[in-house]
């Protein structure tokens, strides 16, 4: 299955793998499909969903209360394995997920700006 994200997925930090939308939808799309996934029910009233697969949500982001809760029912480990790329695109995936859910990501974008386009740039190469 192949993740999809939605429109605002594509600009949420945890999920903003490229410096624009059109970048970050492109790493995306090169990803390997998920090896398997669980389905999740609806999404509670206070979540949003921030990806899918061609079935129901994948991918929510509910708060409770002061703290974060991040759903994400599916195997990643294709991605680590299948390129440089992909596996470029997994790591940062799962650092933003961490820090978002720590509430760290601000402090982690200033710090990683010179960095921020590192797997798009990588990308393009690929596909010159």
């Amino acid at each position: 299955m192949k993740v999809i994200p939605s429109l605002n997925g594509l600009e949420n930090y945890v999920m903003k793998l490229g410096a624009t939308k059109a970048e970050t939808a492109a790493v995306w799309a090169s990803l390997p499909p998920l090896t398997g996934i669980n389905i999740l029910g609806t999404p509670k009233e206070s979540a949003f969903v921030l990806a899918q697969s061609p079935r129901p949500a994948t991918h929510g982001r509910p708060r409770y209360r002061k703290g974060r809760v991040l759903a994400f029912a599916g195997e990643t480990w294709p991605w680590s394995r299948a390129s440089d790329l992909t596996h470029d695109a997994h790591r940062k995936f799962w650092r933003q997920a961490i820090l978002w859910l720590a509430h760290k990501e601000t402090r982690a974008t200033i710090k990683s700006a010179s960095r921020s386009s590192h797997v798009v740039r990588r990308l393009a190469r690929r596909s010159s």
